[in-house]
C-alpha cells in the first residue's frame, strides 16, 4: 500500500500544482486540523461571534447554509454529514432567530442559541419553539418530574408555551 499511496500523492500534487501552495498533513498536523474542525475551534475561540447549533436532516444541510448566507456573512461548519451545522454570526447582524428558525422549522430541524450577548439572550429563546402538542407534553413531564419548578426554571419551556 505505501508505494501506491506515494504514487497517488505525487500524481495529485502534480495535478493541483497550479492551484497555489499546498501542504501535506502528516499524522500530527492532520490530527490537529481535524480536532480543530470537530471542536469548532475557530467559532468557539471567537467570543465576538453569536453561536448557533442547528440540527437538520443531512440532505438539507447545504441548502440551509446557503440560505443563511443569503442574509448574513455567517461562518459555517458542518458535521454529521451535513446534519449538524454550527453557525457563527457577527453581533452586528443580531441573532437572526426568526430567520434561522423559520428556515429549519418546515424540515423538522431545530436551532439552539449557544452563545450571545445578554441583550440578545434576553429577547431570544435559547431553544427551538416546540409545537403546541409537544410543548404541552413537555410541560406535563416537567411538572411531574419537578413539581416545585426548581430545575432550570423557565429555560426550556418558555419557547413552547
Amino acid at each position: 500500500p505505501a508505494p501506491s499511496v506515494e504514487a497517488r500523492s505525487f500524481a495529485l500534487k502534480n495535478l493541483l500544482s497550479r492551484s497555489g501552495d499546498m501542504e501535506e498533513l502528516h499524522s500530527h498536523n492532520s490530527n490537529v486540523l481535524w480536532t480543530e474542525i470537530a471542536e469548532v475551534v475557530d467559532l468557539i475561540n471567537d467570543p465576538t461571534k453569536l453561536l448557533w447549533r442547528l440540527s437538520v436532516p443531512p440532505k438539507e444541510g447545504a441548502n440551509i447554509a446557503n440560505s443563511i448566507r443569503e442574509f448574513s456573512d455567517a461562518d459555517i461548519y458542518f458535521d454529521w454529514g451535513g446534519g449538524l451545522i454550527w453557525v457563527g454570526l457577527s453581533p452586528v447582524t443580531g441573532a437572526l432567530s426568526e430567520e434561522i428558525r423559520s428556515l429549519i422549522s418546515d424540515i423538522g430541524g431545530h436551532a439552539t442559541l449557544m452563545r450571545a450577548p445578554n441583550d440578545i439572550r434576553s429577547i431570544t429563546p435559547v431553544f427551538q419553539p416546540q409545537n403546541p402538542g409537544v410543548a404541552a407534553l413537555s410541560a406535563r413531564i416537567k411538572q411531574n418530574f419537578d413539581p416545585q419548578g426548581i430545575l432550570n426554571p423557565g429555560k426550556i419551556l418558555l419557547a413552547g408555551l
